[in-house]
């Protein structure tokens, strides 16, 4: 761990005006408060880059943040394309479900390992708020793997195929 060393990535819109003119619970923190959330949330997106196959899950204020973040989609869009030449992923409520909370804690665990090693500092901060594991991961893990392994992800259903666009001038699609 060489935390002088380690480059964050940047975040593409003005993180401290949108958490202020939101409605979540980033909008009544004090500035340096917001300024230590982004911290840690640059940080779960570096872990994401330096672990790509392995789904993570955040903290529930590290998923407030992205949650801010995916409200600006181009910022968002362009700052996971630099980061990780694709979307980021969010599968809000995985581990919702009595059959899915185990591959949840298990991934939760799995990521709170990966940032202590990697900042030398706990996941979960002792005694703050909103630094617990929330239902909700970058990818759905199905269950079955050991405790500390990740289990195969889950299927990803295929994606819908668009409608198709109705035809504005019916005599002329003959």
């Amino acid at each position: 761990m060489a935390t002088e060393s380690i480059v964050l990535p940047t975040l593409g819109f003005d993180y401290l005006r949108a958490a202020k003119r939101s409605r979540g619970i980033l909008a009544d923190m004090s500035d340096a408060a917001i300024e230590d959330v982004a911290l840690r949330y640059r940080r779960f997106l570096l872990l994401k880059a330096k672990n790509p196959t392995l789904p993570i899950a955040p903290t529930e204020i590290i998923d407030e943040m992205w949650h801010l973040h995916m409200l600006h989609p181009v910022a968002y869009a362009n700052d996971c394309m630099a980061l990780f030449g694709a979307i980021l992923d969010h599968a809000p409520g995985f581990g919702s479900t009595d059959a899915t909370r185990p591959a949840l804690l298990r991934c939760f665990s799995r990521t709170a390992a990966l940032w202590e090693a990697e900042f030398g500092e706990p996941y979960c901060v002792p005694g703050a708020r909103f630094h617990n594991v929330i239902v909700c991961a970058d990818e759905e893990e199905e269950d079955g793997g050991e405790p500390g392994k990740p289990g195969k992800p889950a299927p990803k259903p295929p994606a819908p195929k668009p409608p198709s666009a109705p035809a504005i001038f019916p005599s002329l699609s003959a």
